[in-house]
């Protein structure tokens, strides 16, 4: 049984990572959880929101991004957010969600958008944004004491609970489902594909486009006391990560689980992620090219090992989760855009045919010829 979350005010946005918000006509509705293990981390219950497209044995579903959070000591707000100071934000509570939102401009989520002429594959499936409130890419299943109260970190039974959910609606009758998400949600894709797959029906066709979530394991850091190589080895430790990946803490990086994923995963990606670089390399002035570049090679080496077996567009560009204008028109691989790409992979899998493998863009930072929209040439 659901129920819907009533208010109609637009909460303020903090600090989110892949997400805009607009009020629209195009509105999806929120759908609170009534699991009681499924809940954000202050302990109430976390969500999803649905719309009904015409295509209504397909579904596009999205895991939202925004980082991760920890609770090592010093008690530092970066790189990833303090558990207990997220609680009372967006990213640890549905409570000031508004009853409709519209999703089809989020930044990281192509497959929101109902525009034919952006998002020709999916613009009328059925459309399903799961809401980020659990620190852990969804993946969490502990409670953890702290100061001023339990944090709950249910991440993995909230996924859980949505999928349940979504069968009330008729996500068990599906022919087509794209699992997709940016950033920290990019990898739950990685981390939970292989889950939607064994919940779904063995005649869906059924494909992963992870946006943005091949986070290196990178034990460098000059921009804080911890890194995100010990914040996420903190979250999989501590909220007892539950994913599909045999490699310990790990696991809690994309160049470890990917390699693991069995179900076909297309991955959106840019060598210089500049929400990484920014975080474990540090912004310097003048910009010191050389490091920036030598972190690309080291992840396009850890891209090319670990996605042997899936599809994707790796390109050069300066920034962190996929704009429009990068999804629809620039730069290209091969003469095609990103969703051109996206789309052929996804048509090789449900034609049973070999997919295309991935993509990738030549280039280094500053990278002017490289065709990437306006800001995108380097820091």
């Amino acid at each position: 049984m659901l129920r819907m979350q009533g208010g109609d005010s637009v909460p303020i946005f903090l600090r989110v990572l892949c997400l805009a918000f607009a009020a629209s006509a195009r509105n999806s509705t929120l759908v609170r959880l009534e699991d009681s293990d499924a809940l954000c981390i202050d302990g109430l219950p976390g969500g999803y929101y649905f719309r009904a497209g015409a295509a209504t044995t397909k579904w596009y579903i999205h895991h939202e991004g925004g980082g991760w959070c920890q609770m090592e000591r010093p008690y530092e707000s970066w790189p990833n957010d303090n558990c207990a100071a997220r609680r009372s934000t967006r990213l640890g509570s549905l409570e000031g969600d508004p009853a409709a939102a519209d999703w089809t401009s989020t930044t990281g989520c192509a497959g929101c958008s109902d525009d034919a002429a952006i998002n020709p594959l999916m613009h009328d499936w059925n459309n399903v944004y799961v809401r980020y409130c659990d620190g852990g890419s969804f993946s969490g299943t502990a409670d953890v004491a702290a100061p001023n109260g339990t944090l709950y970190f249910r991440g993995k039974r909230v996924l859980r609970a949505v999928v349940d959910s979504l069968m009330a609606r008729g996500l068990g009758a599906a022919t087509d489902v794209v699992v997709g998400g940016s950033s920290a949600g990019g990898l739950a894709v990685i981390l939970h594909l292989d889950y939607w797959r064994s919940r779904l029906p063995r005649t869906a066709t059924v494909v992963g486009l992870a946006d943005s979530g091949f986070f290196l394991d990178w034990k460098q850091n000059g921009t804080s006391a911890h890194s995100y190589d010990e914040d996420l080895r903190w979250g999989f430790e501590h909220m007892r990560y539950d994913v599909d990946c045999d490699a310990g803490a790990d696991c809690a990086f994309a160049e470890h689980a990917l390699a693991r994923v069995r179900t076909p995963v297309f991955l959106l990606q840019t060598t210089y992620d500049s929400w990484q670089l920014q975080w474990e390399i540090g912004e310097k002035k003048p910009v010191d090219y050389a490091a920036l570049n030598a972190y690309g090679r080291e992840l396009e080496d850890k891209l090319r090992a670990a996605g042997a077996r899936a599809g994707g567009f790796v390109e050069r560009c300066y920034h962190h989760c996929t704009t429009r204008d990068l999804w629809t028109t620039t730069p290209t691989i091969d003469g095609v855009a990103a969703g051109g790409a996206f789309a052929a992979f996804y048509r090789a899998v449900a034609a049973g045919a070999p997919t295309p493998p991935l993509l990738w863009q030549d280039g280094a930072l500053p990278c002017a010829d490289c065709a990437c929209p306006g800001g995108m040439v380097g820091p």
